[in-house]
């Protein structure tokens, strides 16, 4: 019979206070506590430390992007694209040795007020004065910090040299930000000895009406019924150039017999196209089909949002108001244009960790070894569908794994447990692995080829400085994000230097620890579209400490209803003050179930496919193009049903094989974009060479007299004149020339015929 573990909420084990014992382990800490402190008011005064030391690590930060030299790098092997494409950084190396010291700072601080405390003992009051003034001037600090950064990094921006003065500040206020924890502690006036008041409850949970209400809420706001319009708006904005490297050209490629990895480029992971795949032998591939999916399972993940945050906190309008926070910011953040553009910025990205996290926390509660292995599932199943977001939850989850072995008294049924949740996670992997592969999982092309995007894209390739790209709201929005992270993790460091961290301190600083990975995306890429995305692991930490809070203001309070009464008139009255635009506009502009219907339905117009319907919506004034996209589509169909081998050389590739059906030559979705080095250039005209079509499909060099270029939207990433493709074209012409005559014109295209003998 398995053991039942006891449900926790927050705080420490039933301990005396003033005692560095009371871990369930009966394990002592690194630091004792204090004699004749509460452990609750003790540990609530680190937070102090913990803080300063984490807005200190921002600084370090924020002030090493300025300021460490970028190393030189080697362009010699890069194309005309990929030279303009290429940016060496080093905000990475940088965001992780400030995350590292900042970490360490806190462990030294926490022992220099431990020390402290243990000299002077204070009166709970006196304490949280000294905690409430350390916050007060960390965040003084930081905000001091963030206005002189933004001026610094002006002055970069201009190429002068960075003043004397923004040095000097920035290393005063890092003294001042680390010597703020030995502010004077104020001397014991009334000792207050009680007992700790955070001993762990059973959480009992009881079923709420909000239980059906919330996922018919996510359901209404979430899903776009429009999705054939939606995608018919993203042709024409982008040619969906984004769809193609996540789904559609592997899952095109793969569903024509190619194997993802190696004869087909799987930017993400390769998941996602073997979904689409296997859900091809019902429904039609089609962008409008993958955008309905990735909504439909938008809608799953929330739920399985509410119904973590419901295991989580003893309220159901908490855990409600929470799961809508992250919605709103969803929303807020991102808005009707970019959410389903952009499917890498979407819950697809880290569609598993979810599921994980509550794995997870029932394995904790119940013991059953079952749970474990279903949180391994999600962990192989996330390295799957996002390699490098896969990476992070499991990386996070190791760790946490790793911390729970030195504080679980039964070592040997963590140790199979842990070897259940690894094990299933690698069987998961290897299994996805294989299929994909289609039997060449043992190669190391294989292996390369799925890990090619995170070592290319990790070396230079799009990436947006940190010092250049963000606005300064971005910037202070990544601060906060970070501080929060470093004080969350410090804290469960804490915990544990003393021997009372319970379980709800370890799980949310697992959250935190994947959280501060994820940030990684942003430092690396630092567009100020990105940031919503990596809010959630923050929410859901939050909206936890949140209604612990609540908890122990109903415990001190006589008067608990009139307290939660205050609490509801004050988000009522933040709401009734909030600008229009940034409640509703924001929702408004998405087109979800309820907004559609409430806007009425609106027909599918002009599409750009007929058979299914899909990209419609499109301007009357495309018309035209239209049909000569049919056109074009109907001549390759022509040459497809007498047998003969069409390839395509332009970056609407994807959008002209799914369309006619006939296989692609490269394995790349977007030929002139992959060829940022020499080397691929080579490997794409290399895998034409052997490909050897009958026909190639390509752009013309001159667009013929009076035509549009917005009327072909498809054109938009093709080559054109004073192309950064214009060098890899040429090669291209070349080869083309020597090989092949013109057939015909379908301007602005030119079909190519392969030469006679002779």
């Amino acid at each position: 019979m398995q053991k039942t573990i006891p449900k926790e909420r927050t705080g420490d084990p039933g301990a005396a206070p003033g005692t560095s014992a009371g871990h369930p382990s009966g394990r002592t800490g690194w630091l004792n506590l204090p004699q004749g402190v509460p452990a609750g008011t003790y540990f609530a005064s680190l937070i102090g430390p913990i803080l300063l030391s984490a807005v200190l690590g921002v600084q370090l930060v924020l002030a090493g992007v300025l300021f460490v030299p970028v190393p030189p790098a080697d362009t010699s092997d890069l194309t005309q694209w990929g030279a303009s494409f290429f940016i060496r950084d080093r905000d990475l190396s940088v965001f992780g040795v400030g995350s590292a010291l900042a970490l360490g700072l806190g462990v030294v601080l926490m022992w220099a007020w431990n020390r402290r405390v243990m000299r002077r003992t204070s009166s709970p009051g006196s304490m949280r004065v000294t905690l409430a003034a350390q916050i007060a001037g960390a965040g003084i600090l930081s905000v001091v910090f963030l206005l002189v950064w933004d001026a610094g990094r002006s002055y970069l921006r201009q190429d002068l040299p960075v003043p004397v003065s923004f040095v000097v500040l920035c290393a005063a206020l890092a003294a001042a930000t680390a010597g703020a924890v030995f502010m004077r502690l104020p001397s014991r006036r009334d000792p207050a000895p009680g007992a700790d008041t955070g001993a762990p409850q059973p959480v009992e949970r009881a079923f709420s009406v909000l239980d059906l209400l919330v996922p018919l809420a996510i359901a209404s706001l979430v899903y776009v019924p429009i999705w054939r319009q939606l995608a018919g708006r993203f042709f024409v904005d982008e040619s969906l150039f984004h769809w193609d490297y996540y789904t559609m050209s592997p899952a095109l490629a793969y569903s024509q017999g190619k194997a993802l990895g190696t004869e087909i480029y799987s930017m993400y992971g390769v998941g996602w196209p073997m979904v689409f795949r296997a859900l091809g032998s019902w429904l039609t591939i089609s962008y409008g089909r993958m955008i309905q999916v990735g909504t439909i399972y938008a809608c799953v993940y929330m739920v399985g949002i509410y119904t973590l945050l419901r295991m989580l906190v003893r309220r159901p309008l908490v855990a409600a108001a929470g799961t809508m926070m992250i919605l709103l910011q969803m929303f807020l953040f991102m808005g009707e244009v970019v959410v389903w553009r952009f499917p890498s910025l979407t819950v697809m990205r880290w569609a598993f960790d979810v599921w994980c996290f509550i794995a997870l926390l029932v394995h904790w509660r119940t013991g059953k070894r079952i749970w474990a292995a279903a949180a391994g599932v999600a962990i192989g199943l996330g390295l799957l569908f996002s390699t490098d977001t896969g990476a992070y939850l499991a990386m996070a989850v190791a760790l946490y794994l790793g911390v729970l072995f030195t504080q679980r008294p039964d070592s040997r049924r963590h140790v199979v447990d842990s070897a259940v949740l690894i094990g299933s996670a690698f069987a998961v992997l290897l299994t996805g692995l294989t299929i994909a592969a289609r039997g060449e999982i043992l190669s190391g092309q294989f292996w390369t080829g799925w890990l090619q995007a995170l070592l290319e894209f990790g070396g230079g390739f799009a990436q947006l400085p940190m010092s250049t790209a963000p606005n300064m709201t971005t910037i202070a929005g990544f601060a906060v994000e970070l501080t929060f992270y470093l004080s969350v993790i410090g804290y469960a460091v804490g915990r544990l230097l003393h021997g009372r961290a319970a379980h709800i301190h370890l799980f949310n600083g697992l959250l935190a620890v994947y959280g501060l990975l994820n940030l990684m995306h942003f430092v690396g890429r630092s567009g100020d579209f990105t940031p919503y995305r990596l809010w959630i692991p923050m929410a859901l930490i939050a909206v936890n400490l949140v209604d612990a809070r609540l908890d122990a203001v109903k415990k001190g309070s006589k008067r608990p209803l009139i307290a939660g009464g205050l609490a509801l008139a004050s988000v009522a009255t933040l709401v009734g003050v909030m600008p229009r635009s940034v409640l509703l506009e924001p929702l408004a502009s998405y087109p979800g179930l309820l907004v559609t219907a409430a806007r009425g339905a609106r027909p599918d117009g002009l599409c750009l496919f007929d058979n299914p319907r899909d990209l419609c919506g499109m301007p009357v004034r495309m018309g035209e193009s239209v049909n000569h996209f049919h056109l074009v589509v109907d001549r390759l169909e022509q040459l497809k049903a007498q047998g003969k081998r069409v390839a395509v050389v332009d970056e609407t590739g994807a959008l002209f094989y799914l369309a006619s059906g006939t296989p692609s030559f490269s394995r790349y979705p977007r030929i002139f974009v992959a060829m940022y080095t020499h080397e691929m250039a080579k490997e794409v005209q290399d895998e034409l060479l052997d490909f050897n079509p009958d026909y190639i499909l390509t752009r013309s060099r001159t667009d013929p007299p009076n035509f549009d270029i917005e009327d072909w939207p498809y054109s938009s990433f093709g080559v054109a004149p004073a192309s950064p493709h214009e060098q890899s074209w040429e090669s291209f012409e070349k080869l083309i020339g020597e090989r092949y005559q013109l057939d015909s014109e379908l301007l602005p295209f030119e079909l190519f015929k392969i030469k006679e003998p002779g």
